[in-house]
């Protein structure tokens, strides 16, 4: 069981984690660490491409159980979201050329660490994306069985070695 809960773990932090950064997370991490808005337009911009391409579609949710299932953690609000974080950037673009405030001013720096702070200010940016992806692509069971499977394998473990080694 400890080894059952092991391998659970490596497939969901390793391999599951690796596949969605590859197809679709690493957009979204792009677009929080962008250095300038369009730069951080053109990440958004393959982070809802990459959801869509991914068959992800508005009306999932990043979850299995109907009493979880709120608007925020539906596709459809993250799909919002990220259209609304596109217009966000776009806005802040014009307003600080507007301003003639360059990349290396403190009224865009202000500005893309405020942008910044929005996309991460309940999580990461693709919080219903991940999960969503996870449980489209059928890896969802290691979110909530891996910890159960190791912990569960190392008690009946150290309870089989008490058995076992008891001098009785």
């Amino acid at each position: 069981m400890v080894l059952g809960g092991g391998i659970a773990s490596f497939e969901r932090g390793v391999i599951n984690e690796g596949r969605y950064n590859l197809v679709i997370g690493d957009w979204a991490k792009n677009a929080q660490d962008a250095p300038t808005f369009q730069q951080a337009i053109t990440f958004l911009q393959k982070f809802n491409t990459s959801m869509n391409s991914e068959g992800l579609t508005p009306d999932q949710y990043n979850t299995p159980w109907s009493w979880v299932q709120t608007p925020q953690n539906q596709m459809n609000f993250q799909y919002s979201y990220t259209t609304q974080m596109i217009a966000r950037a776009v806005f802040y673009e014009n307003y600080t050329q507007t301003q003639k405030s360059g990349q290396f001013t403190d009224v865009y720096n202000t500005a893309l660490a405020n942008f910044r702070a929005e996309m991460d200010h309940n999580g990461p940016l693709d919080w219903v994306a991940h999960d969503a992806w996870m449980l489209k692509n059928g890896y969802y069971w290691t979110y909530y069985w891996a910890v159960p499977l190791f912990f569960g394998g190392l008690i009946i473990g150290v309870i089989g070695a008490i058995a076992v080694t008891d001098d009785d």
